[in-house]
Parts: structure tokens; sequence; C-alpha cells
């Protein structure tokens, strides 16, 4: 199916005369300048595409995922233009830093290449830059803050020292309840963030907790 000779650093590259299948098993040998040959090296044709690449998140200078262990992932613009690469590590997972970054709504194909150059089919998908609002809070007392923020973002307390005391996911819903620790005095200021998926982080909220109970009915 095909010959090449070895360069100066043993490197060879065989062009097949016929193309073949993939699952095709190939035997390889190699004989030296007076004849000698060696045993045979059995291999398999990898053929075959990797699956197409599966993002997790898309941010203005980072997109994340999952693709074939050992891939190499290249992200391009609307224009084509490549913008990041790199190789999944052997769970799958890749992050991509992309130069130069993206405005929000921008949008990103996404193909992984397998050792051999099978080249898989592009996944699209738009760049998430976009802060969530500012949550909601309904209530703030001692130990609990809830109240509602972007669905599946991460809702952060921090006291007025600005030390992280608590923080949730908000639901399907939007609705999120933190617990603090440690549990705070009434009056206390806390600011609330929420956080969404692609790190696109929201203005605060301040709060004041109301841990003092009301008087007795009259």
């Amino acid at each position: 199916l095909g010959t090449a000779t070895a360069d100066s650093s043993g490197n060879y590259s065989v062009t097949l005369s016929t193309e073949q299948s993939n699952g095709s098993t190939l035997t390889v040998t190699a004989t030296d300048a007076t004849g000698n040959e060696s045993g045979e090296t059995t291999t398999t044709v990898d053929a075959s595409a990797p699956d197409a690449p599966i993002v997790s998140t898309a941010s203005a200078d980072t997109v994340t995922g999952t693709a074939e262990v050992g891939s190499t992932v290249t992200i391009s613009d609307s224009d084509g233009d490549v913008i990041g690469t790199a190789t999944t590590d052997s769970s799958g997972n890749y992050s991509v830093t992309l130069s130069p970054a993206q405005s929000d709504g921008s949008t990103l194909t996404v193909t992984a290449t397998d050792a051999t150059g099978n080249e898989s089919g592009e996944t699209t998908t738009t760049v998430d830059a976009s802060a969530p609002d500012a949550p909601i809070v309904s209530t703030a007392s001692a130990d609990t803050v809830t109240g509602t923020a972007e669905v599946a973002s991460i809702v952060t307390v921090t006291d007025s020292n600005g030390d992280v005391i608590g923080t949730a996911t908000a639901d399907s819903s939007g609705n999120y309840s933190v617990t603090l620790s440690p549990e705070q005095s009434n009056g206390s200021t806390l600011a609330v963030s929420a956080t969404d998926a692609s790190g696109n982080e929201s203005e605060e909220t301040t709060t004041t907790v109301d841990a003092s109970a009301p008087d007795a009915p009259t």
C-alpha cells in the first residue's frame, strides 16, 4: 500500500496508494540499508471523525466544554478566523482562551480534530458576556437571605468586611435561599450578587439584616 524512508530523526510518513476504511488492520515493517527486515507492527486505521464538541460555557474570553480525549479543539469566529485552540485532557474537558475577546451575542463555531487528523462537525454557540441583573432580596434574617436572581446563577452573600458568608444556586424559577455562616446581627449590612455560568457577575444588591422580633401584639 505504500513505502517511505525514515528521516534523520527516524520519522516517516507513508501515503497509502488506496485509502483504507475505518477499522482496517495494517502491518508496518522497517528494512535497513543492508536488507534486514524488522518484525511487524500492527495498527488499526482511524478514519472516524470525533463527535462534535459539547460547549458548556462561552464567555467573552473563554469557551469550555467536552470533546474526544486528546483532540484539538478549535474556536472560529463568524468570519471563520481561528481565535483559539486547546487540547482536551484525559477526561475530555477543554478550556480555550479567545484572542481577541468577543462581544456579547457573537456567534462562534467549535470543532475537534483527533490525532489522526479527522475533524468533527461544527458546534455553534453564542457568547454570553452580559452580566445578570442584580438579585432581588425578599428577606434577610440572621441566618438566611432569600429572593430571586437569574435562573441557575450562583448567588453570593458577603458581609460588611467583604467576606463571603454564604452561596446558593437560583432554581429553575430563579428563587434562591442562602444560609449564612456565621449568623449576622440585627442591622448588619450585606451585599448580594449573582454570577452566571459564563462567569459574568451582576451588580451588588445591598440589604440590611432584620433579626429583631416585633413587639408583642396589644
